[in-house]
């Protein structure tokens, strides 16, 4: 990352530092305003008011600002802050229904944020780059909601309640500021991600189930909002509100970041993608139960904790997952619907409920209503798993997902994992090697079940492939197999790609197996021998393996020089620049691809001068040409004398 991309990422983090702390306090002056002015009836009627805001942000502002230049979006932003500080000046004049539209005009602020904030960010990174800054600028928003979170009960007893939307301004021009600061990527970068398929993300059955789950999940949580907002209006003033909620979401934060971290991995190797979405749904159910037997302010927070800590890390978390099989555009497409469409629907009907019957049945009627929904959300969660299984054979089958790997962040990784895993039990082969090489490119951790069977496998490919992946995976776990399968391994292929991974892992306990190797009549095996031990062989063993790799390399036998080429493109040390040179000019076109392979994989821009000699010259004139591209500036005072002698 270079001076620009640094700049990038430190507006980045500032940016989401600022948004989602300005997210905060817009739920946390909601909560405080409303609660304080209004009688606890009211509350449907917010929640009906926040249903219609989003609806219109959906189909009319958020795509604009979205799509929009920085300049657009940085004057979304001052705007907002402007309209903050007359919002307090309406707020003094003590008109009835100013409260309420301060309110909804917050919700339309804390939704705006996170759609300007992702947006813009998403623009000033190539794909490569946010896969590796994503999550640091991620816990930079954990982190703002931690601060501020923690400061608004000093906050409100310093200033005014309403006086925090002066600090919610400044934390919106703060952040404007980081936004001025970004420096997107140019154009054609940022429109080659975006979709261009009108496909409706409702044709896919996997979809459906999610949208239907997310609906239901909106329903619940409104429902879980109703009963801590009606409980907190009981229990304190405007100053006791937010002094209790500020410190509520900071602390909903921090567990939401430790529970990202500590229980998202367990869950998913033990229950899969279903236990992820599940949690949320069962948590609820039995919250509900709670708030039925103990109706109060405490089993309400817990819910309403509950809700935000698991919603935000495995909910989410689960749902990206369970959605990566989709293509790509139809996952994209699919987010606004859920966000436009879902979301309302399921908070609107809601709303909508509590505001026939919340005054009737009380909080215990709530907490029925949590429980019975919460349930059929649950029966949603487990309709989900076969449509997911279906999704993932045609994902796989179709080789989907190994082109948008650098797109991918934390969550779609491990879809990925999770996807090429199931594909290692498919029948065809093709899906069991484009699973393997999908695993090598993700591989980390424990070394999945399926790549161990693999190394048995009838087909050599397969097994080749299977040991291929090992190498990514921890040393310790693979090193065992792939001896074990060294040992009765017959075919040349098979046995030069188990001797080129024991070799890149340092596996010295195969040094004393293959010594005796550097004499084999078979060029693979002597060729994988004598990359053991030049990477992982003690000093007889490094002159051993010099000695028979220079004799390979003159050996009257193209199998063998060709060996001696592929043994050099693997080696990762050591210097074999002259051996190569000898073989990139060879008389033998394999031998010359080999080795052309070879100094392309070594980035051997000492070889650049041989590497022009061989264009348009046969065969390897494609490979020369290819490697030579590679190598990029090094190559150009070559091309260039080669052009000029051509043209005199």
């Amino acid at each position: 990352m270079g001076e620009s991309g640094r700049r990038n990422l430190l507006a980045a983090l500032g940016l989401h530092f600022l948004s989602v702390a300005a997210i905060i306090l817009s739920r946390t002056l909601i909560d405080l305003i409303f609660l304080s002015t209004y009688p606890r009836h009211w509350l449907p009627y917010l929640f009906m008011g926040q249903t219609a805001v989003v609806l219109a942000l959906a189909f009319g502002a958020r795509p604009l600002v979205s799509s929009s230049s920085r300049v657009v979006s940085a004057g979304v932003l001052l705007t907002f802050a402007g309209s903050l500080v007359a919002a307090r000046l309406l707020l003094a004049a003590g008109l009835a229904a100013v409260p309420f539209g301060v309110c909804l005009w917050l919700a339309a602020v804390s939704t705006m944020l996170g759609v300007i904030s992702w947006g813009v960010v998403g623009d000033v990174f190539d794909v490569r780059e946010f896969k590796r800054v994503a999550k640091w600028i991620n816990a930079a928003g954990t982190v703002g909601a931690l601060v501020f979170g923690a400061l608004v009960p000093l906050l409100v007893r310093v200033v005014s309640p309403e006086s925090l939307l002066y600090v919610l301004g400044g934390a919106i021009v703060g952040s404007m500021g980081c936004l001025v600061a970004l420096r997107p990527l140019p154009p054609s970068a940022s429109e080659a991600r975006a979709s261009k398929t009108k496909t409706s993300p409702l044709r896919y059955p996997l979809f459906r189930r999610l949208a239907g789950a997310v609906g239901l999940l909106t329903l619940v949580d409104t429902l879980g909002d109703y009963a801590l907002k009606s409980e907190l209006a009981r229990a304190f003033d405007k100053r006791g509100i937010g002094t209790f909620m500020g410190p509520f979401y900071a602390i909903a934060s921090g567990l939401t970041l430790l529970v990202q971290f500590v229980a998202t991995n367990p869950l998913l190797s033990h229950f899969g993608v279903t236990g992820l979405i599940g949690v949320l749904p069962l948590y609820a159910a039995l919250a509900g139960v709670a708030l039925i037997a103990l109706p109060g302010l405490w089993p309400a927070v817990l819910l309403r904790m509950g809700q935000n800590v698991a919603g935000y890390s495995v909910n989410n978390i689960g749902r990206e997952i369970a959605s990566r099989p989709l293509p790509s555009a139809i996952r994209r497409s699919g987010k606004l619907y859920l966000k436009g469409a879902a979301t309302p629907i399921g908070s609107g009907l809601g709303a909508l409920l509590l505001f026939i019957a919340a005054s009737a049945v009380g909080l215990r009627g709530v907490g029925v209503a949590i429980v019975i929904f919460a349930a059929l959300w649950f029966v949603g969660v487990l309709r989900v798993k076969p449509a997911y299984e279906q999704a993932l054979e045609e994902a796989v089958g179709m080789g989907r997902l190994g082109a948008e790997l650098d797109e991918a962040d934390a969550a779609t990784l491990a879809a990925g994992r999770v996807v090429a895993e199931k594909g290692l039990e498919s029948a065809d082969a093709d899906v069991v090697l484009f699973s393997l090489e999908l695993l090598r490119e993700l591989g980390s951790g424990a070394l999945p079940e399926g790549v161990a069977r693999l190394l048995a496998s009838e087909i050599p490919e397969v097994r080749a492939a299977a040991a291929w992946a090992c190498e990514s995976f921890v040393a310790r776990q693979t090193v065992p197999l792939l001896l074990e399968r060294l040992r009765v391994e017959q075919q040349p292929a098979v046995l030069w790609k188990l001797l080129e991974v024991l070799a890149h892992v340092g596996a010295e306990q195969a040094v004393e197996q293959v010594r005796h190797w550097t004499q084999s009549p078979v060029a693979e095996v002597r060729a994988g021998a004598v990359l053991v031990l030049l990477e992982a062989g003690d000093l007889d063993g490094l002159a051993t393996a010099a000695t028979a790799l220079k004799q390979m390399a003159r050996d009257p036998d193209p199998a063998m020089r060709r060996g001696a080429a592929t043994a050099m493109g693997a080696l990762r040390a050591g210097r074999v620049d002259s051996e190569l040179r000898q073989l990139v000019a060879d008389a033998d076109d394999e031998v010359a691809v080999a080795a052309i392979r070879a100094a392309e994989r070594r980035a051997a821009s000492g070889l650049v001068d041989v590497l022009v000699t061989r264009l348009g010259h046969g065969g390897p004139s494609h490979y020369a040409g290819r490697a030579l591209v590679r190598l990029g500036e090094a190559a150009l005072p070559a091309l260039e004398a080669r052009i000029a002698g051509h043209s005199s």
